[in-house]
């Protein structure tokens, strides 16, 4: 039977469930807290009402929420830094798709727990830490990108380097685009249990799927053989430092730490809108429902990837436009988004500022290509594996930012966190520009042999 060469589907897969477990989680976890403290129907009141005499509960429930949150994203994200260093080198060695099925089986896991907890809500939230940590050992996101990253930058030429990444990213946001709509709808006719019986059989279509996904390329078979000792290598690690730390000429070193730089910040101000976002809707004076937030997610993820659309189709084929200048792009259009959600007072306010969203997705995809034409081809795991983590570590400390200013400003000023992701989209902005000066031709040295693409297009 003749193998499937495209990982597309198991990514835009993996971030449909992504966005369904983001948006439904948060609630989730808000409906725990407050059963801990008040009955079902009082629970039902203060989550649909705007009346301000519920202020000081609502706050209450917000800040343990928030709370338990971050020990959450502390369970799925730390776990994730270890072992995707493995992960990453070890994928240089032995192939990419052994990597790409673990974070899939470990989601898989974790969604049975939360399909439990949701049925009997009064379990503990202490299983939900249990269903991350799962999650997060087994590489989660991190692992999942890196993995599909290197299987594109292997498969692919460098002349469309640029357009393959950037099309992973349009995966991600397409399988977003209805994720949240759905589960808000799921949410408020049959609960959180269809959401999460729902995600466990969209892990299990992955599953089917990547047993026909044939190997990016071809590995040296003695290592393949052996590839469980590989993984628990030491050398690993200092093989996937060695990244950020090897002799490269003067301006490649500095684009590539104006690279880090742009990586880091548009990691930050796109976590400000995962981590607080729900819960800022869920606040008076907005009160937005399960299924309209679940609308604005379904308009906010369709502008994002119609922006990676434009991208591919019209920025690159028809104008030529440099991996720098998406970069520039991406910081405007979260500082229009981010400012618009910072001063939005009615619904459509919020609707509004999803479409602005439309060009934030650029960014990524375009430092993704511009630090793999850096890279030579042995090392394409190593690097894209120290971004993962260096991404995890962002997402752990931008949570943990976000929801401990959350935590002490919503009773006094709960959009101050989009005042602050407005500074940081135009420091983002600064290094783009930056990026355009340092390297004016945007030429990139590469390493990488073609025929690597060509043995795996003759497979």
């Amino acid at each position: 039977m003749k193998k499937i060469g495209y990982v597309e589907p198991i990514l835009c897969a993996y971030f449909f469930n992504i966005g369904m477990d983001m948006f439904t989680s948060k609630q989730l976890i808000f409906k725990k807290v407050c059963l801990k403290r008040f009955n079902n129907t009082y629970c039902d009141v203060i989550s649909q009402s705007s009346n301000n005499s519920f202020k000081h509960d609502i706050n209450s429930l917000h800040n343990e929420t928030a709370e338990w949150d971050l020990y959450l994203n502390i369970a799925r994200t730390l776990p994730a830094v270890f072992v995707t260093v493995f992960l990453g080198t070890w994928s240089d060695k032995v192939g990419r798709k052994m990597v790409i099925i673990l974070p899939v089986l470990g989601d898989m896991a974790g969604f049975l727990f939360f399909l439990i907890s949701s049925i009997y809500l009064e379990l503990s939230l202490n299983y939900l830490i249990i269903a991350c940590l799962i999650s997060g050992f087994f590489g989660n996101f991190t692992a999942m990108l890196q993995a599909t990253c290197a299987y594109v930058a292997d498969v692919s030429l460098v002349t469309e380097r640029t357009t393959r990444i950037a099309f992973l990213e349009f995966m991600n946001h397409f399988g977003r685009i209805i994720s949240p709509a759905i589960a808000g709808v799921l949410i408020q006719k049959k609960g959180f249990t269809a959401v999460y019986a729902t995600l466990v059989l969209i892990s299990l279509f992955q599953l089917i799927y990547w047993f026909f996904l044939k190997e990016s390329r071809q590995f040296d078979v003695c290592i393949v053989d052996n590839k469980f000792k590989e993984l628990v290598k030491f050398q690993r690690i200092k093989d996937a430092l060695n990244v950020f730390f090897k002799k490269r000429d003067k301006s490649h070193r500095v684009l590539f730490y104006l690279l880090v730089g742009a990586f880091i910040l548009d990691l930050f101000v796109l976590m400000g809108i995962l981590s607080i976002l729900v819960l800022y809707f869920l606040h008076y004076p907005l009160n937005l429902s399960s299924s309209q937030i679940g609308y604005f997610f379904m308009e906010m993820n369709a502008a994002r990837a119609l922006g990676v659309l434009v991208m591919n189709t019209i920025l690159i084929k028809y104008f030529r436009w440099r991996d720098f200048s998406f970069i520039i792009l991406c910081g405007i259009s979260y500082v229009g988004f981010s400012l618009f959600i910072a001063l939005s007072s009615k619904i459509w306010h919020t609707f509004a500022a999803g479409a602005l969203a439309v060009f934030t997705s650029v960014g990524m995809p375009a430092t993704r290509s511009a630090l793999s034409k850096i890279t030579n081809s042995e090392e394409q795991g190593c690097m894209f594996s120290m971004f993962s983590c260096l991404e995890v570590l962002v997402v752990l400390a931008a949570g943990t930012m976000y929801n401990t200013v959350y935590e002490h400003t919503v009773d006094v000023l709960p959009n101050l966190i989009f005042y602050i992701m407005v500074g940081l989209a135009a420091v983002l902005t600064g290094i783009g520009i930056s990026l355009i000066r340092t390297d004016a031709s945007d030429k990139y040295d590469t390493l990488i042999p073609d025929f690597f693409v060509e043995s795996h297009n003759s497979q």
